[in-house]
């Protein structure tokens, strides 16, 4: 097992009680029992599967749905993830077809939705990930391969090396036939780096620069919301 400080603090919280918003900000649900629905946007959630609590788009029909006690408008929580397409997350507990068809019926009335709760905002930490960076080579490699051909080339290389699997948020192994995972290489390893230089040169997805290029794209988003 190894222990990689930089990473334990590469993403930073911070925790904002009171946050206002209105509904229409909040573009993901956290978690839903209605998980495997093929859906793109959270109205279509409601649209598509729950059309009783959309119709009819009523001002009336609309502040029923946001009474429905599982949204829990007293204590909601929320989350910012910066580096995701819908960036606010509602943490859902229940009532997800009830917010989703109070959200679609706001935007056709064109009504105001305002929420508050608590808003829990990630940031990506840019000096770890050049800490990282500069001890760490890291590759993305399908886990089959991991162990199997790479780690017999690797125990016959004599080479050290670490892994770890890949963040969810950046690849659902769920949804996908192939899982895949981080090789971690000691910059100061001869060895290592040899085996980085390979890898680099066959393709494989370089990690840090992934990650790099992750916190250029926080730090723009970050600048246009300001």
């Amino acid at each position: 097992m190894v222990t990689i400080h930089e990473a334990d603090n590469l993403i930073q919280e911070e925790i904002i009680h009171a946050f206002e918003c209105d509904i229409s900000l909040l573009k993901g649900m956290s978690r839903s029992r209605s998980i495997n629905y093929d859906i793109k946007e959270i109205n279509d959630l409601s649209v598509l599967h729950r059309p009783e609590l959309v119709e009819p788009v009523t001002p009336e029909h609309l502040q029923e749905n946001m009474d429905h006690a599982g949204l829990r408008l007293h204590s909601m929580r929320f989350a910012e993830y910066p580096w995701t397409e819908r960036r606010y997350y509602w943490h859902n507990e229940d009532g997800s077809h009830h917010f989703s068809a109070a959200r679609y019926q706001s935007s056709k009335l064109q009504q105001p939705v305002s929420l508050t709760g608590t808003l829990y905002r990630y940031r990506v930490n840019s000096q770890m990930i050049l800490s990282l960076r500069n001890k760490w080579r890291m590759f993305v490699i399908p886990k089959e391969e991991l162990f199997g051909s790479f780690y017999e080339s690797m125990r016959a290389f004599e080479s050290p090396f670490a892994w770890s699997a890949l963040p969810e948020n950046m690849h659902d192994s769920m949804t996908c036939e192939l899982e895949l995972c981080i090789v971690w290489l000691e910059r100061d390893n001869a060895k290592a780096n040899a085996v980085a230089d390979v890898l680099s040169k066959s393709a494989f997805p370089d990690f840090g620069e992934l990650l790099t290029k992750l916190a250029m794209c926080v730090q723009k988003e970050t600048v246009d919301v300001v």
